[in-house]
C-alpha cells in the first residue's frame, strides 16, 4: 500500500477543472530508499528540461483522466517508462496536467518492491525519443 487509496479522492475533485490529474507523492515523510527517490528527482528534472516543464512527480502511479484524452494515444510501453510515455503524448496532444499533493509510503523489496537501478536508463532513453 504505498498508495492511500483515500488519496485518490484528492485527484477526483481537480478532474472536474482539468483535463488530466497526477497525485503527485509527497517525499518528504519517508527516509527510506534515498536512492530511489534520488533517481525519480533526476527523471523528473530530465522530463522538465526536455518538455521545458516544472513536475514535481512524473513517476506517479496516481493519474486521473477525463476519457476524451486517451482515446487517441497509442501505447507501446510495458514497463514503469509507461509513465514517461503516456506523459509525453497527453503533453504532445495539446493537454496540460494538473499535479496534487498525495501521500506516500515506500515498501521494501520484501514487500514486493519491483523497480530496478536500470529503468531509470530505459526512462531517460523514453523522455529523448518522445521529445524528438
Amino acid at each position: 500500500m504505498e498508495y492511500n487509496p483515500k488519496e485518490y479522492q484528492k485527484l477526483l475533485k481537480e478532474i472536474g477543472n482539468n483535463d488530466v490529474v497526477y497525485g503527485a507523492r509527497d517525499f518528504s515523510k519517508n527516509k527510506g530508499y534515498f536512492l530511489y527517490f534520488l533517481g525519480n528527482k533526476f527523471i523528473t528534472f530530465c522530463f522538465n528540461l526536455f518538455f521545458s516543464l516544472n513536475f514535481s512527480d512524473v513517476m506517479t502511479g496516481y493519474k486521473v483522466f477525463k476519457s476524451n484524452v486517451l482515446k487517441n494515444i497509442n501505447l507501446e510501453s510495458k514497463g514503469f517508462d509507461f509513465e514517461i510515455e503516456i506523459t509525453a503524448k497527453i503533453l504532445k496532444s495539446g493537454y496540460k496536467i494538473k499535479e496534487t499533493k498525495i501521500d506516500y509510503y515506500p515498501r521494501s523489496f520484501k514487500q514486493g518492491k519491483k523497480l530496478k537501478w536500470f529503468y531509470g536508463f530505459i526512462c531517460i532513453w523514453k523522455i529523448i525519443k518522445y521529445r524528438v
